[in-house]
């Protein structure tokens, strides 16, 4: 009754001040622990409120060295603030607001302490869990009691459920609350179990709804909970209203019969799922509907082959199963009929052969080919003759049959086209030249020709002329065979002449051997007429002519006279070409001589006059080629020798005296670098052309040389002169400049100004050269007693330049 009574007491002033009630509402966590070295206890409270102020009763019991200030206090509020203290080589969190306790705690007196502090700066407050830490704060410390209370000031004990039948109910808790109270569901106990569920299968009996609960059942109910017998199930691969579920092919193949060279290759078949399988397996497959993941078909396919009556009739099996991911399966089978109904093909000598009389070739052994069954017989009929329109001409023939393994045939027939265009032939020839005294009556015979294909016929025709010579007459018979085609033979014809007429012909010629000689000759055979016979060969010896074209007349003593022609031959010129090259520098016999020749009979030698065409010096050469014949014809060809540079000298001053600058001069090339070697002396120029500029810088004896290179790369010898360095009275002296050559300001624009030493005077010639070694500027001066010349070469490009006086020269430098 003092607990309720005191709940409304509390409640009241809630309503009335809050800030009354927390300062009157304390809690005290209460801990009785023994702790050795870091030993920690924990406490979990809930609770409401500010905590204002905190008051530590410690009872503390130690059996050594160890203080109350060893203990560790931490207390953390709902609101997640913390204080803590204190420890002695173990730390408290720092990032909680500190506890400090009296320096009477660091004491191993064991008795009572307390201590009061404010908590209002840590602001821990909050309605929930509170957390409380106790820790023994020295890491060598034994078994230590901690009886403490901590007093929590403006911290009240929280409210909870006190409602019997909620599943949360405390009986325990500071105030009744009962908005804190849960309540299980409608029909349900605390633990989420029916209240009452006769079949045990977890669906209380108040919310059993009986009907077919089967997911796969046609007349599957979402609200039924007790399976009552009432399932009913679709056909295998049928859904609920009968339609297939199984997939079917797209373009499935026909059977089909086909020749065996039109047996098609298997084509690409496609399959779809049925259109009511995915709508089914949603709805009644308690695993999924894999449809909406994989809706297309694997296909498969196998081939077999059977064999028929013959290599060319069979049968192909072709069979397609198509699965989709239910594992349902549709199955298609074509049965390709092949059969062979195609004859074999010809491709071999069956194209008509056309020859020649007498010429008879042989039948070629014709092949056929057959695309589906083999082997292919032959069957070769008797050779055949059609005669032609003459004997020489006619036709041979044969039939040839082909048949394959399936008994299909073909038949062509092989032919010879036997044409007859050759006309016939002389066997015996009569003589082509015939003198008689009875040319009118004499029987001069038949000649004889034959054909080998037809009978031959001969015809004749004579003809009287005019002989040589006067009152002479000349008869010439032609003769011409025909055989039965029509085809005649080459005219042959026979000259028959009186015996008082001349008779005469070219009976040889021999041709010049060589292109240039002149051995050929002619032979003449005369007869007849009266003799002696005069041969007139005009201006040339019939036993020794060149090539050309010749006449010789002949005449008798009857004043009968005829011209004949006749031509000598010769071989073809010969033609000789020669080239050389010359040879380098370093090797004198390193020339080469080269010959093209051409004409002639037979293969050409080659006399090179004692020398190997590659390794040719320098000089004249006479080269020669021969023919076969004997024939030569020589040419010569000059070799020119390498130029190597002639020795020149060197100009210059061979006695010169210490500091002096001196000018060195070589005989000049055109197209020549030179390199210049030099002892004592300094070199006021570098370069490569054919002079320098020294300074002589050491006394005594000294050289000055010089190696040429021509244009071509040969190197000639080296030059050189020796020169003797001394130093003079005047030199002694501290005053220098007298002899000296100087230029300033240097390098310039192009003006400057040159001092000449005392030794320069008169008249003297000047030039100024690049370093190229041609002469850019020259000119004279006239030079009196040490004085100064001013040069302008203000249009010369920039560079460097060798400026020279008489015998001294010095380096100008040309720069802007």
């Amino acid at each position: 009754m003092f607990k309720y009574l005191l709940y409304i007491s509390v409640s009241i002033v809630l309503l009335t001040s809050t800030q009354v009630v927390f300062a009157q509402c304390n809690t005290t966590v209460s801990f009785d622990v023994n702790l050795s070295a870091a030993q920690t206890a924990n406490q979990n409270l809930v609770l409401s409120g500010t905590l204002t102020q905190v008051q530590f009763n410690l009872n503390f019991s130690a059996n050594g060295a160890e203080w109350p200030a060893d203990m560790i206090v931490i207390i953390t509020g709902a609101n997640g603030n913390c204080m803590a203290g204190e420890g002695y080589n173990i730390n408290p969190p720092s990032s909680c607001f500190a506890i400090d306790f009296p320096g009477g705690w660091t004491s191993s007196t064991n008795g009572f302490y307390t201590y009061t502090m404010s908590a209002a700066a840590a602001n821990i407050s909050g309605d929930g869990t509170w957390l409380f830490s106790v820790q023994n704060g020295w890491t060598s410390a034994s078994s230590t009691n901690y009886d403490l209370d901590i007093v929590l000031f403006g911290v009240c004990d929280q409210g909870d459920c006190m409602n019997v039948w909620a599943c949360n109910y405390n009986p325990n808790a500071a105030y009744e609350d009962n908005s804190f109270c849960i309540y299980p569901e409608f029909g349900y106990d605390c633990n989420g179990n029916c209240n009452a569920d006769e079949d045990g299968d977890g669906v209380c009996d108040m919310f059993e709804v009986p009907g077919c609960d089967d997911l796969a059942a046609c007349n599957f109910s979402l609200l039924a909970t007790d399976n009552d017998g009432s399932c009913g199930y679709a056909n295998l691969d049928e859904d609920c209203e009968g339609n297939s579920l199984i997939p079917h092919f797209n373009n499935a193949p026909e059977d089909i019969s086909v020749s065996c060279s039109m047996v098609p290759n298997a084509p690409t078949v496609y399959a779809s799922i049925s259109s009511y399988a995915s709508v089914f397996e949603a709805e009644h497959n308690p695993d999924g509907n894999c449809y909406a993941a994989v809706w297309g078909v694997t296909i498969v396919m196998d081939e077999s082959t059977f064999e028929g009556n013959c290599p060319g009739e069979y049968s192909i099996v072709r069979h397609w199963v198509g699965t989709d991911c239910m594992g349902r399966q549709v199955e298609h089978t074509q049965t390709i009929s092949v059969i062979d109904n195609t004859a074999p093909v010809f491709t071999f000598g069956i194209e008509p052969v056309t020859t020649t009389c007498p010429i008879l070739p042989a039948f070629e052994q014709p092949i056929a080919e057959d695309v589906c069954s083999s082997p292919v017989v032959y069957n070769i009929e008797a050779e055949s003759i059609l005669p032609g329109e003459c004997d020489g001409r006619y036709s041979i023939y044969r039939l040839v049959t082909a048949t394959d393994a399936c008994g299909n045939s073909s038949t062509v027939e092989q032919v010879i086209e036997v044409n007859d265009e050759t006309g016939p032939i002389w066997s015996e020839l009569l003589p082509e030249q015939v003198i008689s005294s009875a040319i009118e009556t004499e029987d001069f015979g038949m000649p004889v020709a034959m054909d080998l294909c037809s009978d031959v016929t001969i015809q004749v025709v004579s003809e009287l002329g005019p002989g040589i010579c006067p009152l002479a007459v000349e008869l010439t018979r032609t003769f011409i065979a025909t055989d039965a085609c029509g085809n005649e033979s080459v005219p042959f014809v026979q000259v028959i002449n009186e015996d008082t007429d001349l008779f005469t012909f070219i009976s040889a010629t021999s041709d010049a051997t060589c292109s240039y000689s002149s051995d050929g000759y002619v032979v003449v055979e005369t007869s007849g007429a009266v003799p002696p016979y005069d041969l007139y060969f005009g201006n040339v010896n019939p036993e020794a002519l060149s090539s050309g074209e010749y006449t010789v007349t002949v005449s008798d003593a009857n004043l009968c006279s005829t011209t004949l022609d006749y031509s000598i031959f010769a071989p073809p010129a010969l033609q000789l070409s020669l080239e050389s090259t010359e040879p380098n520098c370093s090797d004198m016999f390193s020339g080469t001589v080269t010959a093209t020749a051409a004409g002639g009979t037979g293969d050409l030698t080659y006399d090179w006059g004692g020398i190997n065409p590659l390794a040719v010096a320098g000089g004249n050469y006479t080269i020669t080629i021969e023919d076969e014949n004997g024939c030569t014809l020589s040419d010569e060809v000059i070799v020119e020798s390498a130029i190597i540079p002639v020795v020149g000298v060197i100009d210059g001053n061979t006695e010169v005296m210490y500091g002096d600058s001196s000018v060195y001069e070589y005989t000049y090339t055109a197209g020549s670098s030179y390199e210049w070697m030099f002892s004592g002396a300094d070199s006021l120029v570098v370069s490569n052309i054919f002079a320098i500029s020294l300074l002589w810088s050491t006394e005594g004896p000294g050289y000055v040389c010089v190696t040429e290179t021509n244009a071509f790369g040969c190197v000639g010898d080296q030059v050189c002169i020796e020169t003797n360095v001394s130093v003079g009275v005047n030199e002694q002296s501290s005053d220098m400049s007298h002899e000296n050559l100087y230029v300033f300001p240097n390098p310039s624009s192009g003006k400057f100004s040159c001092h000449l030493p005392e030794s320069l005077s008169g008249a003297l010639e000047w030039s100024l050269i690049d370093l190229g070694g041609a002469i850019v500027g020259n000119g004279s001066l006239s030079a009196n007693y040490v004085s100064d010349q001013t040069f302008d070469f203000s249009h010369l490009s920039n560079g460097s330049y060798l400026l020279i006086l008489g015998d001294h020269a010095i380096s100008v430098q040309i720069a802007r």
